[in-house]
């Protein structure tokens, strides 16, 4: 018997009619343990689902006392030649 364990899930590799298949389970779906030849159950509470409250992107405060920006000559963006990269 094949068993590979990872950190959310299990794998285990069975013989159905002689044919070996590879049985995947995450974790989260075990939610009952029976061994009936020595009577013993374990029973799992489903993990509680908790929301993350991401707050809202702003742009950081300007300082009021501070300078402004000085003005930009740039007119917008700008076409430029590669001509003068190429192999002649």
């Amino acid at each position: 018997m094949d068993l590979a364990v990872e950190p959310d899930l299990f794998s285990v590799m069975l013989k159905f009619g002689g044919a070996p298949k590879v049985l995947t389970v995450p974790y989260s779906a075990v939610v009952r343990f029976y061994d009936p030849s020595v009577q013993f159950l374990l029973q799992f509470d489903e993990p509680e689902i908790v929301e993350a409250e991401i707050a809202p992107l702003s742009p950081p405060a300007r300082d009021p006392d501070a300078a402004p920006p000085p003005p930009s000559d740039d007119d917008g963006p700008k076409v430029v030649s590669l001509d003068q990269f190429r192999k002649k």
